[in-house]
């Protein structure tokens, strides 16, 4: 079937049932398998990312400026090459993870070719030089992705290169590429790409991957994404959807399906696919099928409502009016095929993103008697349960690209339809409120005369909700967002009037415990953090503080302090939201001597003190810069913590009303 389809690509050699596969060998994140710092950072520490001044393993990325890098990827490569002669593309790119290399030399190369991709692009350059010689028909693999989508000045890339440009957040899946606003950067890009590279792939993302069953109206844009990237020049695409077997998602045989028949010819009228889809598959239900994903496509084209591939279903189409409207076209789908239990199933399944739809705090919560309650309409854990029971019939297993059990959904629906107690501290000029549910994070801590609140919460469209707000501690890197400390629970161990002491487990094996504590007569709070190794070995853990401020107007906030240096920083926004994920971040003697202060316009300012001695960097970014939000965050030293011992970061905020 999947040959029929066109659908031929993997590892299949000349013994495959299929015979000889469209194969790559490896299509991202693949540094590590040439050079891995399992095999080489004990005695070639200058062969990984130096940051900060130091040579890192942690999430850690490769020098590529050191000339035996290129030595020994260039001979594995062509091992690899000789091996594997059914494989025209070998992949070199990234990991899946920042922490560019910041030595001297890898800083120049990228400052010469205007992009911290720069070092990559260069590096692939030479080593398709090398390896075109002895073969001379493969090409050399690499990715732009992240910090590397920008493309390099002044560099064209070697005709046995091929890059695949990724069509990543924060750009816009429910409008095309050559006319909405959040897509103009990646248009530049792709334009900029198609001029210097002979071998150009799109990357793009055509699920939900923080959200595979909500509804995701985005085939309009597909449409005119894959004509806009055949007219452009582009060789191939990457359609990538859900990465974990099992199926299931919201309709992801009908987008597989149109898919694959626009990549066989992207200028084909792509509702007649859907028509020929639906109706196939659905039999006499595809009308009330049709009108459904027709009235999810016209709500985010004609209200301009922007998706990405993490939008949840907060983002404002799924309200409950347009809800209301599809159970009314799906009971009509349902009767038309009663009489057939296969068609009925189907019609069933799809109509599995409503029910997660519902199942999350789509209007957020507010905030009464000291607890957090979820507003309604909300699914209830029943809901739930049925959802993860017919996921279990089908042999689906995940509802999302990372940490998808759908058992999750249970239990969070569970703690969603419950009001949530909130520990309120407060002296007589700022109130705390700290969540124990969620990480134990200090949501709110609001200025009491005013009423204003510097913290940001109940922000619907971010990310992580309802994981967000306030103040909160997490262990390890950026990508361990579900193991780190910020969705584990945490339990009050003791309080009093103006201190509270919360512990928890979490993912990475760590027990944490927070301590909140208010000055008995200044508007400041101190939060401690201390992290127990509870192992028989020692282990290595890196701390950091997260806070989201709202100040109101993000893009006036501005950021003071004095550095380490003696230099004096006033940074405005103008400098932070261009770096969008990475936004910018304060290494060695840029690092603020021990405090720094946030001005925004609602008349509040918050200052943050910490000992330099623990903290390793301080990172700002605001992304994307339409929640209004400043991410404040302290990374502390890593600390190797022997066996039952623990390690402490700690810092102060001072709430003052202008």
């Amino acid at each position: 079937f999947l040959a029929r389809r066109g659908m031929n690509s993997g590892q299949g050699g000349a013994d495959h049932n299929q015979g000889i596969q469209y194969a790559f060998d490896g299509t991202c994140h693949s540094y590590f398998r040439y050079v891995s710092p399992d095999e080489f950072f004990d005695t070639h520490p200058e062969y990984f990312s130096e940051i900060n001044g130091k040579r890192t393993r942690i999430e850690t990325q490769l020098c590529l400026t050191n000339p035996e890098v290129l030595d020994i990827v260039t001979e594995r490569v062509l091992k690899r090459m000789k091996e594997y002669p059914h494989f025209n593309q070998h992949n070199f790119s990234q990991m899946d993870w920042y922490s560019v290399c910041t030595c001297e030399k890898c800083r120049a190369m990228n400052a010469k070719y205007k992009t911290d991709g720069g070092t990559q692009y260069w590096f692939v350059n030479e080593l398709a030089k090398r390896t075109s010689k002895v073969f001379p028909d493969k090409l050399i693999g690499t990715l732009a992705y992240m910090y590397t989508e920008e493309p390099p000045v002044g560099l064209e890339m070697h005709p046995n290169t091929a890059v695949w440009l990724c069509h990543m957040f924060p750009c816009c899946d429910s409008h095309p590429i050559a006319t909405c606003p959040l897509n103009a950067d990646f248009k530049r890009r792709a334009q900029a790409w198609s001029k210097i590279c002979k071998h150009l792939y799109a990357w793009h993302y055509i699920v939900n991957f923080a959200h595979y069953y909500n509804p995701f109206p985005n085939f309009r844009a597909m449409m005119a994404d894959f004509k806009f990237y055949n007219e452009l020049g582009f060789e191939g695409v990457y359609a990538q959807a859900m990465g974990a077997g099992g199926g299931g998602g919201e309709f992801s045989l009908l987008r597989g399906y149109l898919a694959s028949e626009l990549l066989k010819d992207p200028h084909r009228d792509g509702q007649k696919i859907i028509n020929d889809f639906i109706e196939g598959y659905y039999g006499p239900a595809a009308g009330p099928i049709g009108e459904y994903i027709t009235m999810l496509h016209d709500k985010v084209e004609k209200e301009n409502i922007h998706m990405h591939l993490y939008t949840n279903p907060a983002q404002g189409y799924l309200g409950d009016d347009v809800l209301k409207k599809a159970d009314v076209l799906f009971d009509k789908a349902e009767i038309a095929v009663k009489d057939d239990p296969e068609l009925l199933e189907r019609i069933r399944v799809a109509r599995m993103p409503l029910a997660y739809a519902r199942w999350f705090p789509r209007n957020g919560y507010r905030i009464e008697d000291s607890k957090i309650i979820f507003n309604k309409p909300l699914g209830t854990p029943a809901d739930a349960y049925k959802f993860a029971q017919r996921m279990k019939s089908h042999g689906f297993r995940t509802v999302r690209e990372r940490g998808g059990d759908p058992n999750q959904l249970v239990m969070l629906s569970a703690l969603v339809n419950m009001p949530m107690p909130l520990v309120t501290l407060e002296n007589e000029h700022i109130r705390v409120d700290v969540l124990p549910f969620f990480g134990g994070r200090a949501l709110r801590i609001i200025d009491r005369k005013s009423g204003k609140c510097a913290t940001a919460y109940n922000t619907t469209k971010n990310l992580f909700f309802p994981f967000h707000g306030g103040e909160d501690s997490r262990i390890g890197g950026i990508f361990t967002f579900d193991k780190c400390g910020v969705m584990e629970p945490a339990v009050v161990v003791s309080k009093s009037d103006n201190s509270v002491t919360l512990k928890s487990k979490i993912g990475l094996g760590f027990e944490l415990q927070r301590t909140i504590t208010l000055a008995a007569d200044r508007p400041a709070v101190t939060i401690r953090l201390d992290t127990i190794n509870p192992s028989e070995k020692p282990r290595l853990a890196q701390m950091r503080s997260h806070m989201s401020l709202d100040l109101g107007d993000v893009e006036k906030t501005q950021i003071h302090f004095t550095s380490l240096s003696g230099k004096k920083f006033d940074v405005d926004m103008n400098t932070v939201i261009p770096g969008l994920r990475e936004g910018r971040r304060f290494y060695k003697s840029d690092c603020p001597n021990g405090s720094w202060t946030f001005k925004g316009t609602d008349g509040l300012e918050v200052v943050q003190r910490f000992d330099n001695k623990q903290v390793d960097f301080t990172w700002l970014y605001a992304f994307p810069a339409d929640l209004d939000e400043l991410e404040v965050e302290l990374w502390a030293k890593p600390v190797e913590i022997p066996p039952g011992e623990s390690a402490v970061l700690q810092h102060e905020l001072e709430l003052r009303a202008k």
